[in-house]
């Protein structure tokens, strides 16, 4: 189906104008495709990263369970939670950023975490101490995902907000402004053509 061109007088200016736009259009278009190869790309690395990240995040919470169990069994739980329970609560996070095609990548790391009492005045088992090295691993292995996981959601809402305009300019905006071009040209075409013959008829009348 062709595109249907834009009511516009067909003069010299309104082609200029048109042809302009769809000069403008045609490199917009591409700069997008780059664009959207290069996020694209980029989504793909990310994801490979994310895919990994959530294995190594289930293996560090396993080994956080398995080594909480064992303290527990040669602590008991109720010395576990007591200890626990200690602590310091408070845990503070700093996002910052690098641009991927203008969009915003975050990088997260912990400015402050939980701290767990001088275990030298408790008494602890190996148990415990397997248990608190866990828990450091995990935390570190949660924030990487985290950080990976908000990537590939920015990443390809970026992607998908692209292409709605590769569409838009590719089915909507770009054949208008073709039609609206070749509309204007053979109008003109077609009166200089007239204005030919009526300057021949002209002639001919007066020799």
């Amino acid at each position: 189906m062709r595109a249907l061109a834009e009511r516009v007088p067909p003069t010299r200016g309104n082609l200029i104008t048109y042809k302009s736009r769809l000069k403008f259009g045609t490199e917009a278009y591409e700069l997008l495709e780059q664009k959207r190869e290069v996020l694209v790309m980029e989504l793909m690395r990310v994801v490979y990263g994310l895919r990994d990240l959530g294995r190594e995040l289930e293996e560090a919470l396993g080994e956080v369970y398995s080594a909480y169990e064992g303290a527990v069994l040669s602590m008991g739980r109720e010395a576990m939670s007591r200890l626990l329970g200690v602590g310091e609560a408070r845990y503070e996070i700093e996002v910052t950023g690098r641009s991927a095609m203008g969009v915003v990548l975050p990088s997260v790391r912990a400015v402050r975490a939980p701290g767990f009492p001088d275990l030298s005045l408790w008494y602890t088992t190996s148990a415990l101490d397997r248990t608190i090295m866990a828990l450091r691993r995990a935390e570190d292995v949660l924030l990487r995902y985290i950080e990976v996981y908000i990537s590939v959601w920015r990443l390809a809402r970026e992607i998908s907000k692209t292409q709605r305009r590769l569409n838009a300019l590719e089915h909507i905006f770009l054949p208008k402004y073709e039609a609206t071009v070749a509309f204007v040209q053979e109008a003109l075409e077609e009166a200089e053509r007239e204005e030919f013959f009526r300057r021949k008829q002209v002639k001919r009348r007066r020799g």
